[in-house]
């Protein structure tokens, strides 16, 4: 399954807010993101959605493996943090899957966005309020080198701690997106930049028309 059941607390001055995180991929169904969400979102008034790009956590897969071994949908993640070229030329900035995937990020954000207000509309649920969002985007730090085997990388550590070598810094573009029916303060004071749903800048058209136009746009999903 492309949705991974991980709930998280977000800080805030009064109480922890609960939160669900899913994590955007490349082979995961931009429809399947979208149903979840509705129904997330139609159940909880008080529990954030969380979306981001991050990579998967180290001692997370390290574990999966050690007790039962890759999975299919694990592999798949290890692909995502394959870097990507962009396609404009040979010699291209290869891409890091948290950076190419905020694209197909913002458009599951926006779908779900969409077609919440709809399913607000036609169930004249007037209990139901609109979804605030939260947009941060931060970078990660990578010092080991990206290049060569692992004796190569060593050998780059050792001399950059010697002082005759210099380790590249690479930096990786991340997005997260957190969607709440409840005003999340804390967030925009850590200085997320807050929106919340107007259907005035909802355009029109199907989550199936819009995954579909996503999908040819995004790796054919």
């Amino acid at each position: 399954m492309s949705i991974e059941p991980r709930d998280v607390e977000i800080a805030q001055e009064d109480q922890p807010l609960e939160a669900h995180e899913i994590r955007i991929t490349n082979h995961g169904k931009i429809n399947t993101w979208v149903d979840f969400a509705l129904e997330f979102f139609e159940a909880n008034e008080e529990k954030a959605l969380v979306f981001h790009t991050l990579p998967v956590a180290k001692d997370k897969s390290k574990q999966a493996e050690e007790t039962s071994g890759a999975t299919a949908t694990e592999n798949a993640d290890k692909r995502d943090e394959t870097p990507k070229q962009d396609g404009r030329s040979k010699d291209a900035k290869k891409l890091h899957a948290s950076t190419s995937l905020i694209p197909r990020l913002v458009s599951v954000v926006e779908i779900i966005k969409r077609e919440y207000l709809k399913q607000m509309d036609s169930k004249k649920a007037m209990q139901m309020s609109g979804l605030h969002q939260y947009n941060e985007i931060g970078v990660l730090e990578d010092e080991t080198p990206q290049d060569g085997n692992d004796e190569d990388r060593a050998e780059a550590i050792r001399r950059a701690l010697e002082g005759t070598n210099n380790v590249r810094i690479e930096k990786t573009a991340f997005m997260r997106v957190t969607l709440c029916r409840k005003e999340i303060p804390a967030l925009a004071q850590q200085g997320h930049t807050a929106s919340e749903t107007n259907a005035e800048q909802i355009g029109s058209g199907t989550a199936e028309e819009t995954a579909e136009e996503g999908g040819r746009r995004h790796d054919g999903c």
